[in-house]
């Protein structure tokens, strides 16, 4: 028992690397608007669908296709390298990387020798770089060693067999790289990248960059996603790490938690919130788009922002800015394995919770079709997936797996919306223009009032004086 004890705890002494790739936990797989269900078969958001990259589902039967395309990758490489590395040299330097990628991984997979563990980094690095590269069609035009001899068949059509090299089907191998199970370490990629450059390549050109033009195909049209500073000492621990600094990288706390108002909000935060408050006492959630609607607030897009959670409210205008939100086809599938890594990785010291606050403000102001209405008629929710209903699904299903973080990068903006709320002057100017001034006739019906009763007052005053100075 001593003997197993110690095997157990002694485990993880050799690690070089924090946990960075994790098996998603069941309580984020399985949230209570998807229950568990052990005899489900179709894929969740965190399971690939064509390609096993990395250890976690590297077993899985209905992927076992592809690995004939790994080591058509792997060809291609090794003919096109400029410093003609041989697949021994590659291999090596793999198993000389094999304790430090072990470490990066939440599971140990003792069951995989260091050969097998060194040969699958090699295959799904080398899979990987062919995909960053776009030249996945390449490999799939390539013949196979058996049929290189052989004829087709008459009627038959010379690529039968072979995935058909469609935009369907590089945008799903794309999404399969922006899963959190689905990874390898990025100095891996690094290593092969630079090994295995082709005259092709760009020689000024970064892993960094290259990926991110790549990657961005998976949401067109998008504006906040940017390249990321090559000076940075930021560590990239892997492709879906990547992915995630592009989109919150020029995210700043003060443009996103405040908004406008001047010295007058500073007062007034001041007089509402004394310092002596928490941050729990304070912030309980803020009222959805209709009633903040209702309340007078206004609601637009911002047309120019560096991140899509620069949120901005202006507490003397009761404007509130939101960056627009383009809900792709994958983009659940990407934001829940965004917000699993935050939520394994991201906590502590990390600080890793951006995607997690912005998915909980949205749950605030979305929670029902006519909010969704409402944002998509200000430009501000532009919807590929479907109908308001299919929306309200997503965006349910997300906040479903957020645990709330101590301090929410929202929180003086959530202050700010529950004072305006609060300010009975708003409440009154509100209802003043919602029933006396909500169309031309009740204006019309308005000032002809007024002008009756200005009328009625100087006929009553001319009445008094004349009977007073005869």
């Amino acid at each position: 028992m001593e003997e197993e004890m110690k095997n157990k705890t002694q485990s993880n002494r050799w690690r070089k690397e924090p946990f960075s790739i994790f098996k998603v936990p069941t309580f984020l797989r399985w949230s209570s608007l998807t229950p568990y269900n052990p005899k489900k078969t179709i894929y969740g958001p965190y399971d690939p669908r064509f390609v096993s990259i990395g250890p976690f589902h590297r077993e899985n039967s209905q992927l076992q296709h592809m690995e004939e395309f790994k080591w058509r990758a792997v060809q291609f490489l090794l003919s096109n390298s400029k410093k003609r590395a041989t697949l021994d040299e590659c291999l090596y330097k793999m198993d000389e990387l094999g304790p430090r990628v072990r470490s990066c991984y939440s599971e140990t997979f003792e069951s995989i020798s260091n050969y097998d563990f060194a040969k699958m980094m090699l295959l799904d690095g080398c899979f990987v770089l062919l995909i960053l590269k776009r030249k996945f069609e390449d490999i799939i035009l390539l013949p196979h060693p058996d049929h290189e001899q052989q004829q087709p068949a008459a009627g038959s059509n010379e690529n039968d067999g072979a995935i058909p090299p469609a935009w369907p089907i590089f945008e799903a191998l794309l999404a399969d790289l922006l899963l959190l199970e689905n990874q390898v370490p990025f100095f891996v990629l690094d290593e092969l990248f630079k090994l295995l450059r082709s005259d092709d390549d760009d020689d000024d050109e970064k892993l960094v960059d290259m990926a991110l033009r790549t990657l961005i195909l998976l949401y067109p049209g998008t504006q906040y996603f940017f390249l990321l500073d090559n000076t940075s000492n930021t560590k990239i621990h892997h492709l879906l790490h990547l992915f995630y600094l592009a989109i919150v990288s020029h995210s700043h706390q003060s443009e996103s938690s405040t908004g406008g108002g001047g010295p007058m909000t500073t007062m007034i935060n001041k007089i509402w919130h004394p310092r002596s408050r928490t941050w729990g006492a304070q912030t309980k959630g803020i009222p959805s788009v209709t009633e903040l609607k209702e309340l007078g607030v206004k609601f637009k897009p911002k047309k120019i922002a560096m991140s899509f959670l620069n949120v901005t409210f202006d507490f003397q205008k009761g404007v509130m800015e939101i960056p627009p939100l383009i809900l792709y086809p994958y983009t659940q599938t990407t934001l829940r394995n965004i917000i699993a890594f935050e939520q394994c990785f991201g906590a502590g010291e990390n600080n890793l919770t951006h995607i997690s606050h912005y998915v909980i403000l949205v749950a605030f102001l979305v929670g029902s079709s006519a909010d969704i209405s409402a944002l998509q008629d200000e430009e501000i929710v532009l919807n590929w997936l479907g109908s308001q209903e299919e929306v309200l699904t997503v965006l349910k299903q997300l906040r479903s797996e957020v645990v709330d973080t101590a301090k929410d990068r929202f929180a003086d903006m959530y202050n700010q919306i529950n004072m305006y709320r609060r300010f009975r002057l708003n409440r009154y100017r509100v209802i003043l223009c919602r029933d006396y001034f909500g169309n031309p006739w009740s204006i019309c019906s308005v000032f002809a009032a007024i002008v009756l009763f200005v009328l009625t007052a100087m006929q009553t005053y001319t009445a008094m004086y004349s009977y007073y100075h005869p």
